[in-house]
Parts: C-alpha cells; structure tokens; sequence
C-alpha cells in the first residue's frame, strides 16, 4: 500500500488528514498565496500530537520564488 501525503494549511488540517490515513503531509501557511512558511509553533503542535511526517514548506513570501540574498538567509535559517 502507498503513503498517502497530504498538503495541510493548519493544525486542523494535519488533524483531518491524519484522521483521513496519512501518514505525511505538507505543512505550509496562507494556502491562498500558494504556500509560506509555517509557524515554529505550529510544526511543533503537529510533531507533538500526532504521528504524521512533517514536510514543511520554506518560503516567507508569495509573489514568485526569486528571492534576494537576504530572503534567502532568513530561509536558511528557518529551514
């Protein structure tokens, strides 16, 4: 059988989709921007009080994925 991974814009999504059979899932915030990074806070909720893989996306903005030097030393660091 596959591993199902679901892409998951909340705390509350990560919820539903483990509770749906995921084992994996795409952790990311404001989905309407086409995905930033999630809070510190909310990975760890998820780590905490479930058993689901964390992938968790890594971008501070929306509008494109050309960043300047030092957007990406933030990335890095959130990474």
């Amino acid at each position: 059988m596959k591993n199902l991974e679901i892409c998951c814009g909340s705390y509350e999504d990560c919820l539903r989709a483990e509770r749906g059979g995921a084992k994996r899932v795409e952790l990311n915030s404001a989905l309407f921007l086409g995905g930033l990074t999630p809070s510190i806070a909310t990975v760890k909720k998820v780590l905490e009080n479930t058993s689901l893989e964390v992938i968790a996306m890594v971008r501070p903005r929306g509008a494109g994925f050309c960043y300047l030097d030092s957007e990406f030393e933030i990335m890095m660091q959130d990474a």
